[in-house]
């Protein structure tokens, strides 16, 4: 017997349509799957599965941030503070205007 899941799923789907970097949507699954295992994400928990550069970590937080998915954080990143995202709905895409053919 397989035991269920308690806690729901927190990766939304919706990430692959946002076209973000590579970078920035591994970092996103990254936390979605802390978050899944109820864990409080930190860039240095990150960092310990991460393959690229630390740059390309950094680079990937910005960009998530400037997407509005994951919450600004205290830059220079403190790398054992707990990272949130955002709801969908706070996602800069849902926020601009449709565009008009």
């Amino acid at each position: 017997m397989n035991p269920m899941r308690s806690n729901p799923m927190n990766l939304d789907r919706m990430i692959f349509e946002f076209n973000a970097s590579v970078y920035a949507t591994s970092l996103y699954i990254l936390i979605c799957s802390h978050l899944d295992e109820g864990e409080r994400p930190t860039l240095e928990q990150a960092r310990g599965v991460w393959n690229g550069t630390e740059e390309s970590l950094v680079q990937a937080a910005h960009e998530l941030i400037d997407l509005g998915i994951l919450q600004p954080m205290n830059i220079p990143f403190d790398n054992n503070r707990p990272l949130y995202l955002n709801p969908r709905e706070r996602w800069a895409w849902c926020k601009r205007p449709a565009l008009v053919s």
